[in-house]
């Protein structure tokens, strides 16, 4: 599997990851990546964490919605986090609580 991933200046590379469609598709339109034959793909919480820990393992962080001239690196730093971090994330959002704020497990 092939995964777009970027680099920010001083070499560290990122995985962008946008929460809809229509910002991965204006990110795919701008100059660094329109010709390279990208194509949009839903995942779910499990698969985006394990493509984190596979094919992008390298990647050290995740850029969020990355805007369109984020080709740019220094721009693209403004909308990174760390890998560990972003996954600890999306794993909390996964939890459910209960009204007493004790975990029951994950949602569906």
């Amino acid at each position: 599997m092939n995964v777009l991933t970027m680099y920010l200046i001083g070499g560290e590379e990122v995985m962008p990851v946008f929460t809809s469609e229509e910002e991965a598709r204006l990110f795919l339109r701008s100059a660094p990546s329109r010709d390279a034959g990208w194509q949009i793909r839903p995942t779910t919480t499990g698969e985006l964490v394990s493509i984190l820990y596979g094919p992008c393992s390298a990647a050290l962080g995740v850029a969020l919605d990355p805007p369109p001239e984020a080709g740019d690196a220094l721009t693209a730093g403004l909308v990174s986090i760390s890998r560990e971090v972003f996954i600890e994330r999306i794993l909390e959002r996964r939890r459910v609580r209960r009204p007493d704020g004790l975990k029951t497990g994950r949602a569906s």
